[in-house]
């Protein structure tokens, strides 16, 4: 499975082209909804949803090798058939890897929550996050920075600071 950088999951990596890459950023423009229609605009319609988002160089040769295992003429990333790949589909193939893995399955929303988590942990912006995610507010991006800091780390920041 490719998060694309960690932070595209769920519903938008569907609706991902071909085409929306534009050397080192792709275009986040439509969505593909549960009925597996094409929706050329972004969940929520919000000017913020449709965005361009780096690409790291892993992701990059992870696409890199996806696009030689498919026809030329296949116009969508994620496919099945003739169609986008569906939710259920994707998550599916996500829980079947977290089996192998011997891993608990989280799903592609709760994978979008933590990355966003640890992106913010290791020093990224909240503001930053907030673009990367297609978010209106601030505030709709933090609570997805859920609390990944363990009981022994939060003792031990605070005794630093307390004493």
């Amino acid at each position: 499975m490719i998060l694309l950088g960690g932070y595209l999951i769920d519903i938008r990596i569907k609706g991902l082209k071909w085409a929306d890459i534009d050397g080192d950023f792709i275009r986040i423009q439509r969505f593909i909804d549960n009925k597996n229609r094409v929706i050329n605009s972004i969940k929520g319609n919000t000017a913020d949803g449709i965005r361009s988002m780096p690409l790291t160089p892993a992701t990059k040769a992870i696409l890199s090798r996806i696009r030689k295992l498919q026809p030329d003429n296949q116009e969508f990333i994620f496919y099945r058939g003739d169609s986008p790949l569906a939710t259920v589909t994707f998550n599916r193939r996500l829980k079947k890897c977290c089996e192998d893995l011997g891993i608990e399955y989280r799903s592609s929303h709760k994978l979008r929550f933590s990355t966003a988590s640890i992106m913010y942990k290791n020093g990224m912006e909240d503001t930053a996050l907030q673009k990367l995610l297609g978010h209106t507010t601030l505030s709709m991006t933090q609570h997805y920075l859920c609390n990944i800091t363990s009981n022994e780390e939060t003792a031990s920041k605070m005794a630093a600071i307390l004493g």
